[in-house]
């Protein structure tokens, strides 16, 4: 398994990026791959034996992935993401940003997707989003006709800032905090830790 990352693929790349949106034609060129097939290719097998979450851009109008956008990555498993990390060289100290978020990702899956024995590449539920302007929604989950932003934000202190792009594009939302709880009309703060035991 770990020889796929060590092939010169986004193994490296994808370690690196993780929450970044990025295309397939992008982490080719990084890796100076010439077909970005074969980086797709690795990548998806990465999501079907459940180790790599590809989350795709939300076309609102139609409420589904738009597969010509970039994709957002994430390894679900932080013990997963630090043995892969070792394998290729990389430090194995974490952004607990990034890991947090990773957990954020994993638990919508969870809660949200009906088809997960089919991997993690197949995702219908759950995307990203990103304005005209280019502020993102780190995740927005498709719940029968609605669509429902959820945004982390692990850190010290919150502000406004932080939610606008939620506020002003979806008029409610969840901001998953470090540790601050919140209410501005509807959005809502809540911590990282109690988000995650929420069914």
């Amino acid at each position: 398994m770990w020889a796929i990352a060590n092939q010169s693929f986004a193994g490296i790349q994808v370690l690196s990026i993780g929450g970044t949106p990025v295309s397939w034609q992008s982490l080719a060129k990084t890796i100076d791959t010439p077909s970005y097939n074969t980086v797709r290719e690795y990548s998806e097998l990465l999501a079907d034996s459940f180790l790599l979450a590809i989350f795709y851009y939300l076309d609102r109008n139609k409420r589904a992935a738009n597969p010509n956008k970039r994709k957002n990555f994430y390894f679900i498993d932080p013990l997963v993401l630090n043995l892969a990390r070792h394998e290729v060289s990389l430090s194995t100290g974490q952004d607990v940003s990034l890991a947090v978020e990773g957990a954020v990702a994993a638990h919508l899956l969870r809660k949200f997707e009906h088809r997960l024995f089919e991997g993690f590449g197949s995702i219908e539920k759950v995307f990203y989003w990103k304005s005209t302007k280019g502020k993102e929604v780190d995740f927005v989950v498709l719940h029968g006709e609605s669509l429902f932003p959820v945004e982390v934000k692990y850190q010290n202190s919150i502000s406004r800032s932080d939610y606008t792009t939620m506020k002003r594009s979806f008029g409610k939302g969840i901001l998953v905090t470090k540790n601050t709880f919140f209410l501005d009309e509807k959005i809502v703060g809540i911590p990282a830790p109690l988000f995650l035991l929420l069914n």
